[in-house]
C-alpha cells in the first residue's frame, strides 16, 4: 500500500448540522458526489 494512500469506508459518515439550504448548496456544488440525508445524520456514499 502506498503510504499516501487512505483507505475510506464505502459509506461516509458526517456528522455536521445543515440546514435545509445548506444541505442544498452541498448537493449543487458537488454533483459528481452522492449525499443522503436522514433525521441524524449525512452520509456520502462512495460509488
Amino acid at each position: 500500500m502506498n503510504p499516501n494512500t487512505v483507505s475510506l469506508p464505502a459509506t461516509l459518515e458526517l456528522n455536521i448540522d445543515l440546514t435545509d439550504e445548506q444541505f442544498f448548496q452541498l448537493c449543487q456544488q458537488n454533483r459528481d458526489l452522492r449525499f443522503e440525508r436522514t433525521a441524524t445524520r449525512i452520509s456520502h456514499k462512495l460509488i
